[in-house]
């Protein structure tokens, strides 16, 4: 018998999970679904690269949905456990960052995926893939800073590899292999940027 294919595993458990929650909160399943599928299924795919300002103001707009407490039956966003929360500041983060709003990005990271205890964001149905992203997403924004004014390029370049560094000694998670061709992309371009000094 031929083994899934990471993404189809990928994509029952989140079916198991929001099939899960529908039961548990006891309301229809499209109310039990989280963030927007459609916006991860951007993130993994690299979407958020391609588009222009306004398509990316538009995610952020879908991304509104999520925590908006009024939606279907689903009264309060508080209802939702750290992963599904830690999804959604990955993907506003991401679409900041490409918005060139690194400020707003890095700060979203922060308060809702890196202060969050690892063990909140792995386990049973949760979305484990958050943690690594977030620290990827770190590094990334940090490189693409480091022609700013008030900090060294240098600086930013070694802000940005140790936390890619870190993106890169995760633990096992859900689709480590696409995300690990993100890290194995960015190694190299940080080594491509030492040796050109």
């Amino acid at each position: 018998m031929a083994r899934q294919l990471p993404f189809d595993v990928f994509v029952a458990r989140k079916i198991q999970k929001w099939d899960a929650r529908a039961k548990e909160w006891d309301v229809p399943f499209i109310d039990a679904v989280g963030v927007s599928p459609l916006e991860e299924m951007i993130f993994f795919w690299n979407g958020y690269r391609r588009m222009d300002d306004a398509q990316l103001q538009t995610s952020l707009e879908n991304l509104k949905w999520s925590d908006d407490p009024t939606r279907g039956n689903k009264t309060t966003w508080a209802k939702e456990e750290a992963d599904e929360k830690a999804i959604l500041a990955v993907l506003r983060a991401v679409t900041l960052r490409n918005l060139q709003r690194f400020d707003e990005a890095a700060t979203i990271l922060k308060e809702n995926v890196l202060a969050v205890p690892n063990s909140e964001l792995k386990g049973g149905l949760r979305d484990d893939w958050t943690a690594p992203c977030a620290r990827y997403e770190m590094g990334v924004g940090a490189w693409m800073r480091r022609k700013q004014v008030g900090k060294e390029e240098v600086e930013w370049v070694k802000e940005c590899e140790g936390w890619i560094e870190k993106a890169a000694k995760w633990e096992g998670y859900e689709l480590d292999a696409r995300v690990g061709l993100k890290i194995a992309t960015a190694q190299d371009t940080i080594k491509k940027f030492w040796e050109g000094r």
